[in-house]
């Protein structure tokens, strides 16, 4: 669990790094939701050096 501006960073940075990307989906009432896509780069990246690839740019 972490706070909203904690969450936030993250994905700020996941984002910089181009790890991830978002997709705004829109709702009937209220702010819309992001989804978060991994990239090409996260998707096809080797199990063993995921961890290591995610921390690096972070």
């Amino acid at each position: 669990m972490a706070s909203k501006a904690t969450f936030s960073r993250a994905k700020s940075a996941l984002e910089d790094a181009g790890l991830i990307e978002t997709e705004k989906v829109p709702l009937d009432i209220g702010r819309p939701r992001l989804r978060l896509i991994a990239t090409d780069e996260l998707a096809t990246a080797d199990l063993k050096t995921l961890s290591t690839e995610i921390r690096s740019p972070l």
